[in-house]
């Protein structure tokens, strides 16, 4: 079999949720393509998915030596480095996917969640604000968003917000986690 024909096997059982295949033949291209630069990324977010958290990293380090600047190897970065409570570093994953593609939403929201996780929050509202200006309907922006006003103690702000999330799906149970 050729290396497009595994790769695309690899990719397709990948999204059928079956790891273990995907990984055999991501570790069989890489074997014959070590500094592949989507494989090396998708290999890393399959780790990531696994929440071998640390072990994703060397992997996008590898797809960021081969693609420079990608924003979506910096932005899967950046989640790992967050799961991974290594702020700084997931900050500068999304600041510089930002840097590669401004008004790149999940970069914005998921900085806003890191000075969420931080309680830097004007520096987290200011994200989410961002965010929903480029996407208005985000139902989890919008409810982090709310988490954020809550803490700032702008209490009917964030009650305002949680109310419109109710009427918008009654049986979300973050709205009453």
């Amino acid at each position: 079999m050729d290396a497009w024909a595994i790769f695309d096997r690899a990719v397709a059982s990948h999204r059928q949720g079956d790891l273990a295949q995907a990984e055999s033949l991501y570790r069989n291209l890489l074997g014959a393509y070590p500094d592949h630069g989507v494989v090396n990324h998708l290999m890393g977010l399959l780790r990531a998915q696994q929440e071998r958290f640390d072990e994703a990293v060397p992997f996008y380090e590898t797809s960021l030596r081969t693609k420079p600047g990608d924003p979506a190897v910096l932005l899967d970065a950046g989640n790992t480095f967050q799961k991974l409570k290594r702020y700084d570093e997931a900050l500068r994953s999304f600041e510089a996917a930002l840097a590669a593609h401004p008004g790149y939403f999940e970069a914005i929201n998921n900085r806003g969640n890191v000075f969420l996780e931080l309680e830097q929050l004007e520096s987290a509202l200011a994200c989410f604000d961002q965010a929903l200006a480029i996407r208005p309907g985000a139902p989890e922006t919008r409810f982090n968003r709310g988490v954020t006003l809550y803490r700032l103690r702008r209490f009917a702000d964030a009650l305002s917000i949680f109310d419109q999330l109710l009427a918008r799906d009654p049986r979300n149970p973050r709205i009453f986690g």
